[in-house]
């Protein structure tokens, strides 16, 4: 029926981000009309902390401000480039610096910025009241490798976790080095339990399931596994963006 309701509204999305369970066969469904994904992901472990992090967090960490857009910007741009292979700004630039804005306006987007740069940032991607889930994790690639990320995504759970919601969520992609957006470089199995185990240093433990992510190229919507598809999400954009979804929390954070 979900499937029959987004082919009957012709509304394509850019992503579907669910419980592998449930993606697989929507995808099925909808693929033969489609056409295939530009970035099917169907192994993402997902991991989820409901306590502060065992790590000391850096204390450079906050939030940004929004007289800080044109600093931390060109790092969103990089960090979105890296992870998912196409320019945000790309056909509609106006749109990815609105929703860049919206983050930091809502408090949600974290930084160490130093001598005018930025070194770490991260955002809160979606949230509940119950639950986010930490997007967009960028370290200046002249500092990877120095275990930067590690305490600053430290602080950024421990001040997220008394300001946005008690637990804090992100996944590994199965395709890339990454972790919660972090791009290294093409991942092997070894290489990506390295960064599971990054991860579970960090305090995240595996979650309910394995989120599944189809990404699609030219999309104009927003699909949602585990709740109902309309074409009418509420809009909870600024400067002109388009409609953003609001997240839900049934087991994963769908975004």
């Amino acid at each position: 029926a979900f499937a029959a309701q987004a082919l009957r509204q012709n509304v394509r999305p850019s992503s579907i981000v669910g419980l592998r369970s449930a993606v697989l066969p929507l995808w099925e469904r909808l693929e033969p009309h489609w056409g295939p994904a530009r970035s099917p992901r169907f192994d993402q472990p997902f991991m989820v902390l409901d306590h502060d992090s065992p790590i000391v967090p850096d204390p450079r960490v906050r939030p940004v401000g929004l007289d800080e857009f044109d600093t931390v910007y060109p790092s969103c741009v990089a960090m979105f480039t890296e992870e998912v292979g196409v320019d945000p700004e790309a056909g509609n630039r106006s749109g990815y610096r609105a929703r860049v804005a919206q983050l930091i306006t809502q408090g949600w987007a974290f930084a160490i910025i130093e001598h005018g740069e930025v070194v770490f940032k991260t955002e809160v991607g979606a949230a509940t009241s119950d639950a986010c889930q930490l997007q967009g994790v960028y370290v200046r690639p002249d500092l990877r490798g120095q275990g930067i990320a590690a305490a600053a995504v430290a602080a950024v759970v421990e001040q997220v976790r008394a300001t946005v919601a008690p637990v804090v969520t992100l996944y590994v992609n199965d395709q890339e080095m990454s972790v919660g957006g972090t791009p290294v470089g093409s991942a092997t199995p070894a290489q990506a339990t390295n960064l599971r185990l990054l991860a579970a240093n960090l305090g995240f433990g595996d979650a309910f399931g394995v989120v599944t992510n189809v990404t699609f190229a030219n999309g104009n919507g927003i699909l949602q596994g585990g709740t109902p598809f309309t074409s009418d999400f509420p809009d909870t954009s600024v400067q002109g963006s388009p409609p953003v979804a609001q997240p839900v929390w049934d087991g994963v954070l769908t975004v």
